[in-house]
């Protein structure tokens, strides 16, 4: 088990060491033609240090079954929080969808207002992040779709399920998991960190009310797509 922690984080170090130093020359570059090779190129960096690793590992300590039901290990935490299913999850699903709606509405209006192409209040440095033209939404909502899959299964599932049967605390596993997650955003700055940090929080404690990775993947998938696609998208990058 140890050594399959220290094989992880030495793929998370690979892989926050080549963004920090890519988002550097990403800042740089003007052509939406190199934007656009970048796009593409973080797209396909997760699935080699995040998903791969992880479904490997858990094929190779005999827990596959973990993608679909969660493990018993995370039943002490999983037992201090509300059950979330039938119409409980519904409401929740549907308040969340509807929050994330009405404030993209207010930010994108509060954008116009100042005359900005760039939605204001998002979390952490991520303007440069912004697709600026129609060709850059495409791979742009592709790695929102990468994100969500690869980090959830390995921040929500993977790296907890190891730390859990290293440490026999559940509650350690997932925060020190979410920690890391935010880490893994410090190109944002500390105020991505912190944000991230917290979205990580919010999606394990959703991951173990529910039961259902799926759900995390989904609402992580949702929330990249609402800041990195939709928004841009109503603030008029589809014209260019």
């Amino acid at each position: 088990m140890a050594g399959l922690l220290a094989a992880q984080l030495a793929a998370l170090c690979w892989f926050l060491k080549g963004d920090l130093a890519s988002w550097r020359v990403f800042q740089a570059l003007r052509e939406t033609g190199s934007r656009q090779r970048r796009y593409w190129r973080w797209t396909v960096k997760p699935w080699l240090a995040f998903a791969l690793p992880s479904l490997a590992g858990l094929l190779l300590i005999g827990r596959g079954e973990a993608l679909t039901t969660m493990p018993a290990e995370f039943g002490s935490v999983a037992r201090l929080l509300p059950r979330l299913e039938g119409q409980a999850l519904d409401t929740m699903l549907a308040s969340a969808g509807l929050g994330m709606l009405i404030g993209t509405v207010l930010i994108v209006v509060a954008s116009r207002l100042r005359r900005s192409r760039k939605p204001i209040g998002t979390l952490g440095d991520i303007g440069a992040l912004l697709p600026r033209n129609r060709a850059e939404l495409v791979p742009a909502a592709l790695l929102c779709v990468t994100a969500g899959v690869t980090e959830e299964l390995t921040f929500r599932l993977w790296l907890p399920l190891l730390l859990v049967l290293l440490t026999g605390s559940a509650a350690f596993a997932f925060g020190a998991a979410a920690l890391l997650f935010g880490l893994l955003h410090l190109y944002q700055g500390w105020p991505g960190v912190v944000g991230t940090t917290a979205l990580g929080a919010v999606l394990s404690a959703v991951y173990l009310m529910t039961g259902l990775l799926w759900l995390a993947v989904v609402l992580h998938i949702a929330i990249d797509l609402n800041g990195l696609v939709l928004r841009p998208l109503l603030l008029g990058a589809w014209r260019s």
